[in-house]
């Protein structure tokens, strides 16, 4: 603040243009943090939601009879109506020993032109399998 001429005080043009700047760039930065939380907040819930039908999906297998999964080698599907967007795919594999079965799920999904996906892999047992033949 500078004193002018008859004694008053007051800002000058300068000093009122640059704290005008200041205030302006830090608006900028704030406008473009929220923005990118915007973002990543979007995509986040985008992984969320492909994690729980990986979760979904591989209840599937869970729920029915693996030997019989495993004769089909890959199965996939979608999750429409509500989930428009995503698909799943799901390979069944015979593991080295007698009734141990490697899947591994991947729920997939598109936004403009980029794909995405979550992927989990995992061991199940035919508890149906000769061992448990009575």
């Amino acid at each position: 603040m500078t004193r002018l001429k008859h004694g008053r005080q007051g800002f000058t043009l300068v000093e009122i243009l640059v704290s005008s700047l200041i205030l302006a760039v830090g608006a900028v930065i704030v406008c473009h943090l929220a923005n990118q939380c915007l973002i990543n907040t979007t995509e986040g819930i985008r992984y969320a939601h492909g994690y729980r039908l990986l979760d979904e999906a591989l209840n599937k297998v869970a729920s029915g009879k693996i030997r019989e999964l495993a004769d089909l080698k890959t199965i996939e599907g979608d999750f429409e109506p509500r989930y428009p967007n995503y698909r799943y795919r799901i390979e069944i594999v015979r593991a080295d020993q007698i009734d141990l079965y490697r899947v591994r799920a991947s729920v997939l999904w598109k936004e403009g032109s980029n794909e995405y996906n979550v992927q989990a892999e995992t061991l199940f047992y035919d508890l149906g399998g000769p061992s448990y033949a009575r």
